[in-house]
Order: structure tokens, then C-alpha cells, then sequence
């Protein structure tokens, strides 16, 4: 999401529109974690992002979730050092604003 802003303003001057001649999406939905973002050191590109107009299609991973998972992960492992390594698959949310478009002339679903 942090990148979304040049690439609009860089799009947009070369003459290009979003989402008509480019779709754009971001990752990590900024603005769902804007309370927790220093403002000193980020603010001025969170004040972008929040601006972008379209806005910016994002994807939301469970922020929360990857931290307490991995803490428990930690703590098994703490716990029993020669345990078998487990892999653990989060759900992430897609959040479609009009950032993006559907391809034309593409395949009909």
C-alpha cells in the first residue's frame, strides 16, 4: 500500500487513468492499522494513501492473527524443541475498491 501513491502520481502523468488503462492494488490494507502507524515517521504517506482517489484496492492479512500464532508457535517450540515444524495458513481478505478494473475483452468467467 505504501507504494501506491508515486505509482498513481506516475501513472497519472503519463497520461495514464486508473482504473481505465491501469488497475493497481496494494497489500497490507494501511488503513485498517492507521491507529497504530506513527505518525512522525509515516504520516505523510498514510495522509496519502487516505487520499488516493480511486481508492486503493488492498489485501488485509489478519495482522493480529500472524502475531498471536507465531507467539504460540514460539512458545510450542520452546516447549518441545525437537517437535515437527507445523506450516500454518492465515486467511487474508481482498478488499476491491475502483482501483481496479475488469480486463476487457478478457474470458468470460
Amino acid at each position: 500500500d505504501v507504494y501506491a501513491p508515486p505509482f498513481y502520481r506516475h501513472l497519472r502523468a503519463a497520461g495514464l487513468r486508473i482504473p481505465e488503462d491501469v488497475s493497481i492494488a496494494g497489500f497490507d490494507d494501511m488503513c485498517r492499522y492507521r491507529h497504530f502507524i506513527d505518525i512522525k515517521t509515516d504520516g505523510a504517506a498514510l495522509t496519502e494513501l487516505l487520499k488516493l482517489n480511486p481508492p486503493l484496492t488492498t489485501v488485509d492479512h489478519p495482522l493480529e492473527d500472524v502475531a498471536s500464532t507465531a507467539v504460540d508457535l514460539l512458545l510450542e517450540r520452546i516447549d518441545n524443541p525437537l517437535a515437527r515444524h507445523r506450516k500454518v495458513i492465515l486467511q487474508s481478505d481482498l478488499i476491491i475498491t475502483n482501483s481496479i478494473a475488469k480486463i476487457k475483452g478478457g474470458k468470460e468467467e
